[in-house]
This record gives structure tokens, C-alpha cells and sequence, in this order.
């Protein structure tokens, strides 16, 4: 099976004129179209000639910004004199012309404030939907995931911490087993069954990473994984609430490795406290890593959302091709 690469990353970005507070009232929500700058038949980026890219033209209001070599969307100065921004749905994949900005017509609504919109249509196309949930995601974030980290990070000593995470993923070999199987890759597959045996002994259950420390290091798999390796794409992107990024695929994936835990079918002492008392744990330690990140993101980044979609799919990548 061919993998499929959604490769087309678009960008519209709209840049707001002050204009009075009752016309701003009256604006109503801003309709988001999409000017598509995707590849030419020479595989070269197609640009707006019309404007030099990242230049606002000063009848429109309107400017292109090509985020196809995967650059970050950042926002743009007002032109002084410039109109309202708006945008107007132009394809180019069959080869139709850039559209001469200065002959686009008034349009009755504009925008009060500065907004950034990227539309990559191909493998976002929830795009406003997920915005519509990041606020909410980064205060979850704020105000309670990161605090409990926190906490935890301050309570428990390092060398415990780093006991819980070698322990916990430890536990997680069966599953990482079965999907390096799935893959047909038995020389990673050999690798799992000789780092688990190492460290359940010689590591104390798991608690000392013993075979890291001879260079057996833990290389993580899972069922998405397995999905993308048999080309199933990562499109749609989703913003899930708790969960983060995601997709349908690793989203499916999750719920397979779910089942492929051999402890899930095993009655732990303390029942299902101790199961989900589990599974807090393990997840407290897996967020630990970015503790801040999000919050930080969102109060730095001209576009926190692009910026974490960025940031999600490179690390899903990389975790997929692994070391």
C-alpha cells in the first residue's frame, strides 16, 4: 500500500484595520476562504505575484504568505490607508493564474482585530472547530495539568520519578512487542523481548533501566504506528480536550494498544483503583516532559495553534520513524 502525503500547507493570513466600535459590532463572524499556493507542476511553490510574499497590498488588504517549506505564520503589520482584509477563494493546483489583488472588490464586513488564519485544507480541514477548542485547551493546561505536574515533580524526588517511568514502560513491552511484530520488523521485535528481560531482572521489575545503560535503549511502538507504517495517512489533525493533538488514526490506534495490554485482563489487587490509579501515574510521568510548554506556547507564538500543530506532527513523525 502507497503511503499518502498530504503534503499541501496553504496560508491566508487576514490583518485587521481599526475601525469604529459600532461598525466593529456590526461585523458579525468573519467567513475564512481559502488562496491555495500549493505546488506548481514544477514542483516549485506558486506566490502571490500580485504582492511580495508577506507584503500587505494596500487596496486589499489582503497578503499572501506561503507556508509550504513548513515556516511558521506570523503576523503582519497594517498598512497605513489599507482597507479591510478579506479573502477570495483562488485555486491554483490546475495552473489558473495569481489574481491581480488591486481589481477585488468592497466588501461590506471587516475584522476588528488582528487574526491569523492558516488553512491547510488537506490535513486540517477542522481547522476553525480545533481553534474553536484551543482556549479551552491551553487553560486546562494552565490551570490544571500543569499544576498537579508540577506538584508532582516538586514531591516526589527525581531518582523515584526516573524508578516510576523506567517501571511503567517497562510494563509497556507487550504491546510495543506486538506492534514491532505487526511490522514485520523481527530484528527491533528481538531487541524488545532482550531489553525487557534485562531490566525485569537484573533492573528490579523494571525499576533500573539496566539495559539502557549497555546501550539497549528503549525505542517505543504502538498501533498508530503500525497504521502509518502501512500507509495510513495522520488526516485529519484534531485537537482533542486531555488527549492534545491527535488523529483519527492514532486516535484508533490507542484504543488497539488498549487492548493488547496483558494487564488489563488480569485483576490487580485494589480492583479498578488500582488500574486507574495506574494509568494516572503513567500519565503523570509521560506529561512531565513538557510541563509549561503549552502556556508558554500560547503567550509567545504569533500563532500558538500552527505553532503546536507544527510542533505535534514533527514529534509523531519522529516517534514513528524512530531511532
Amino acid at each position: 500500500m502507497t503511503k499518502i502525503l498530504a503534503t499541501t500547507i496553504v496560508c491566508s493570513v487576514l490583518i485587521a484595520a481599526s475601525v469604529e466600535q459600532g461598525f466593529a459590532a456590526s461585523a458579525g463572524s468573519v467567513e475564512t476562504r481559502v488562496v491555495d499556493l500549493t505546488n506548481a507542476a514544477n514542483g516549485a511553490a506558486r506566490t502571490a505575484g500580485a504582492v511580495r510574499q508577506g507584503e500587505l497590498n494596500p487596496v486589499s488588504g489582503m497578503a499572501f504568505v506561503d507556508l509550504t517549506d513548513g515556516a511558521t505564520p506570523t503576523r503582519l503589520r497594517q498598512t497605513v490607508g489599507a482597507k479591510a482584509p478579506r479573502t477570495h477563494a483562488v485555486d491554483l493546483t490546475s495552473g489558473a493564474p495569481v489574481p491581480d489583488l488591486n481589481t477585488l472588490e468592497d466588501e461590506p464586513d471587516a475584522v476588528p482585530d488582528t487574526i491569523v488564519i492558516t488553512a491547510d485544507r488537506l490535513s486540517d480541514p477542522y481547522e476553525e472547530t480545533n481553534r474553536g477548542r484551543f482556549a479551552g485547551h491551553v487553560w486546562l493546561h494552565r490551570s490544571i495539568i500543569d499544576p498537579v505536574e508540577r506538584i508532582y515533580i516538586y514531591v516526589v524526588p527525581s531518582p523515584a520519578r526516573y524508578g516510576v517511568h523506567n517501571f511503567f514502560f517497562n510494563l509497556e513491552t507487550p504491546s510495543v512487542l506486538a506492534n514491532d511484530l505487526f511490522q514485520g520488523d523481527i530484528g527491533r521485535a528481538g531487541d524488545t523481548v532482550a531489553r525487557f528481560l534485562v531490566n525485569t531482572t537484573l533492573g528490579l521489575g523494571g525499576l533500573i533501566d539496566v539495559a539502557g545503560k549497555t546501550g539497549m535503549h528503549y525505542r517505543d511502538n504502538d498501533f498508530g504506528a503500525t497504521l502509518a507504517n502501512y500507509g495510513v495517512s495522520d488526516a485529519p489533525y484534531l485537537l482533542v480536550p486531555i488527549i492534545g493533538p491527535s488523529n483519527p488514526r492514532d486516535l484508533g490506534g490507542k484504543a488497539v494498544d488498549f487492548f493488547l495490554d496483558p494487564l488489563r485482563y488480569v485483576t490487580l489487587p485494589g480492583g479498578i483503583l488500582t488500574s486507574v490509579g495506574r494509568a494516572g501515574v503513567h500519565e503523570l510521568d509521560k506529561r512531565s516532559v513538557d510541563v509549561g510548554e503549552l502556556d508558554k506556547l500560547a503567550k509567545t507564538a504569533p500563532d500558538p495553534y500552527a505553532e503546536e500543530r507544527t510542533m505535534a506532527r514533527k514529534r509523531r513523525a519522529g516517534e514513528i520513524s524512530g531511532p
